[in-house]
């Protein structure tokens, strides 16, 4: 992924991927200072992608629990090397993820956001079912940015779906 931003772009953020799936192996380990936010988030990212990414933080982000994400992206596939569910962490990417359907035991956007994020690569539809409302920033992300909210009157919940690749010929 390029990411541009300046007066020659009007000083607006261009991003330029590379599709579904075309996330690369970090050539070092991922260093997120003190963003709890950010790693939950990163680690959903990558989950789903056939690569391992380690990350770090400074001492009071390396306190912090990240179990809580954890549990349901091991349900994806994703395997985790972690000292009592903290960091550093290395993530073992799946190349076959699994959507799933889970439940939040709590109300958390950080973990709804890492499973959403994951569930944006495997083919399927990957659902969180909230027991009551959190931040939606990751549901408000534009089409085809970010997972879909289906039906907004009923309980809280956020969908993914990607098609299933069609049959090899």
């Amino acid at each position: 992924m390029l990411v541009r931003s300046g007066p020659e772009n009007g000083g607006h953020w261009s991003v330029f991927g590379r599709g579904v799936g075309g996330l690369g192996e970090p050539a070092g380990v991922l260093d997120l200072g003190n963003s709890g936010t950010a790693v939950r988030l990163l680690i959903g990212v990558v989950a789903t992608h056939p690569f391992k990414t380690t990350f770090s933080g400074d001492a009071s982000l390396s306190k912090r629990p990240m179990e809580r994400v954890m549990t349901p992206l091991r349900q994806m596939g994703a395997q985790f090397t972690a000292r009592g569910g903290r960091l550093p962490i290395t993530v073992s990417g799946t190349a076959g993820p699994i959507p799933i359907t889970y439940e939040l035991p709590v109300p958390s956007a950080q973990v709804k956001s890492a499973v959403l994020l994951a569930g944006l690569n495997p083919p399927g539809r990957t659902t969180v079912i909230e027991p009551g409302p959190t931040p939606d920033h990751t549901p408000r992300l534009p089409p085809p940015l970010g997972p879909q909210v289906a039906d907004p009157g009923a309980a809280p919940r956020g969908d993914t779906a990607r098609p299933p690749a069609p049959p090899a010929r």
